[in-house]
C-alpha cells in the first residue's frame, strides 16, 4: 500500500488548471492527490474503481486507489513519451481527423460502461504521433441525458476547434458567452444541430472525415485573427 507522505516527497508536477488536486511523480507513477472538499467524490471513486478493474485502451491506466478513510487520490501510468495536445504545433489534417475519431470512440466506450467524460480540453489529451491518451479520467459523471448533453457539447467544441485551427481556450474561457456562442455557431455550421444541442457523434464523425483544406480556409475568413492559431 502506498504511503502518502512518501508520495509527496516525489516530484510535484505543475497543474495550473485546477486547485482541486495536486500531482506527484513518484517511482515512475503519477499520483493525483485530492485536496479537501472535493466534489462528486462518490462518482470519482466509482469510475476509478471501474477503470482499475476494467481498463479502457486509450484512457489513463489506473494503478491504485488511495484511501485515508475516504478516497484521497489515485495512482496512474505516467506517459513520459507523450505531450499535451496544446503543445503540439502544425498537426496534419489527417492526423487531426484520426485524433477526432479516437476521442469520439473513447467517449462512447466510457458511456457504454455508465460514465460521461466532460472535461475536454487540450491539456487533458496526450499524444505521441498517432497515439492518443485521455487523462484526468476521474472527471466523469454518471451517464444521464443532461450529463450527456454537456459531455457531447464539450467534445464537439474541442474537436471542431482542433480541426479548424481555433484557439480552444480562447473560445471556452476568455470570451464572453455571447461571443463564444457566435464562434461556435460558425464552427457548427456544417452540422444539422446547433450549438448547445446534444447532436449526434456519428454525424460529427462523418462531418470531420469530409473536411478538407479548402473548407478550413473559408471558415477561417469568418473568425477574428486572435482566434486563429
Amino acid at each position: 500500500m502506498e504511503n502518502i507522505k512518501e508520495i509527496k516527497k516525489g516530484t510535484k508536477i505543475s497543474n495550473k488548471l485546477t486547485s482541486e488536486a495536486s500531482l506527484y511523480l513518484y517511482n515512475n507513477t503519477l499520483y493525483k492527490i485530492f485536496n479537501n472538499n472535493i466534489q462528486n467524490i462518490e462518482e470519482k471513486e466509482d469510475v476509478l474503481n471501474t477503470l482499475y478493474k476494467y481498463p479502457i485502451d486509450g484512457c489513463s491506466k489506473i494503478y491504485s486507489l488511495l484511501y485515508d478513510g475516504d478516497l484521497i487520490g489515485y495512482g496512474m501510468e505516467y506517459y513520459d513519451d507523450f505531450t499535451t495536445l496544446k503543445k503540439v504545433k502544425k498537426i496534419p489534417l489527417e492526423l487531426k481527423k484520426e485524433y477526432s475519431h479516437k476521442l469520439i470512440g473513447l467517449y462512447k466506450k466510457l458511456k457504454e460502461v455508465g460514465y460521461i467524460y466532460y472535461d475536454f480540453h487540450e491539456q487533458n489529451i496526450l499524444v505521441n504521433k498517432n497515439d492518443l491518451k485521455l487523462i484526468d479520467i476521474d472527471s466523469c459523471l454518471y451517464n444521464s441525458r443532461e450529463n450527456d448533453i454537456i459531455g457531447t457539447r464539450f467534445l464537439n467544441e474541442l474537436i471542431l476547434s482542433m480541426v479548424f485551427d481555433c484557439v480552444f481556450f480562447e473560445c471556452q474561457i476568455y470570451y464572453m458567452k455571447s461571443d463564444r456562442k457566435r464562434i461556435f455557431d460558425i464552427l457548427y455550421s456544417g452540422l444539422s444541430y446547433e450549438y448547445g444541442e446534444k447532436g449526434s457523434l456519428n454525424e460529427l464523425d462523418e462531418y470531420i472525415e469530409n473536411i478538407d483544406k479548402k473548407m478550413i480556409k473559408e471558415f477561417k475568413k469568418q473568425l477574428p485573427k486572435n482566434m486563429l492559431k
